[in-house]
């Protein structure tokens, strides 16, 4: 896939009200390493935001 369930899934949230940190990772069954990298720097987004 293309990752159109991300993105629709993304304007579902923002639909209903929430707000999303960072773009979303993409990766088709399991991330690469470069989509693992995103992941990893993701989650510490996440983390640093609560």
């Amino acid at each position: 896939g293309d990752g159109e369930w991300m993105r629709t899934w993304t304007e579902r949230v923002k639909k209903a009200g929430g707000v999303m940190i960072a773009d979303g990772v993409i990766a088709n069954e399991a991330p690469d390493e470069a989509a693992s990298a995103e992941c990893e720097a993701l989650g510490e987004k996440a983390a640093k935001s609560v």
